[in-house]
């Protein structure tokens, strides 16, 4: 499954929270640049925080790479 969101000024942004629950790993990319995998292994909604830098305007998207996952949310932080 893939996610794709577009149009994100990420230029202050530092990190990346995604609120999931389930087993399985998101990899986070933006503008074919892989960030990094968040592996997420639990049965109740939890927040699964990962870096996101030297990107300015982007779009982003959620890989989820193996297992078998629910996305509730996301967070840019700076």
């Amino acid at each position: 499954t893939i996610v794709t969101y577009k149009y994100f000024d990420l230029s202050e942004t530092k990190s990346i929270s995604i609120k999931a629950r389930g087993n399985g790993v998101i990899t986070v990319l933006s503008k074919d640049k892989q960030y990094g995998d968040l592996s997420v292994n639990s049965e109740y909604w939890n927040d699964f925080s990962g870096c996101l830098t030297g990107v300015k305007h982007s779009d982003l998207t959620f890989k989820i790479k193996s297992g078998n996952l629910e996305i509730l949310s996301f967070e840019l932080l700076n």
